[in-house]
């Protein structure tokens, strides 16, 4: 799925709290200014969960619009507001010097508390 530059990331971060396993790919995988999302799907997959899958794309697609039409393009969505703030409380956003976070973290750290805020996205179109 093609996204504007960057947004990728806040579509992937709305696809994995809706418990949907995506990827975001970015350059030099693609070209710049072409991010993409990578969505994986299952033959187990029901009819349901690929609806599923479609309402929360288009959930994400308003909610970019929204956020374009009121003139504060700067705002982040939801899911990335509601990552940022986990991650806060979680203390992993203090910065990284040298793969170690200045929490004491490392970057495994960090990814392996990112997937637990994640909702356990564990495999295809699940929800």
């Amino acid at each position: 799925m093609l996204t504007k530059e960057k947004e990728n990331h806040f579509l992937y971060l709305h696809l994995a709290l809706a418990n949907y396993w995506a990827f975001p790919i970015d350059p030099p995988v693609v070209p710049k200014g072409t991010g993409r999302v990578r969505l994986v799907f299952k033959a187990t997959n029901t009819e349901a969960e690929v609806e599923g899958l479609a309402n929360a794309i288009c959930e994400w697609a308003q909610e970019m619009l929204d956020i374009k039409a009121s003139g504060k393009e700067q705002t982040l969505p939801t899911a990335a507001r509601h990552v940022y703030t986990n991650m806060s409380v979680v203390g992993v956003t203090n910065g990284v010097t040298n793969g170690v976070m200045k929490n004491g973290l490392t970057n495994g750290a960090m990814n392996g508390q990112m997937n637990g805020l994640m909702n356990g996205a564990t495999g295809g179109v699940t929800n």
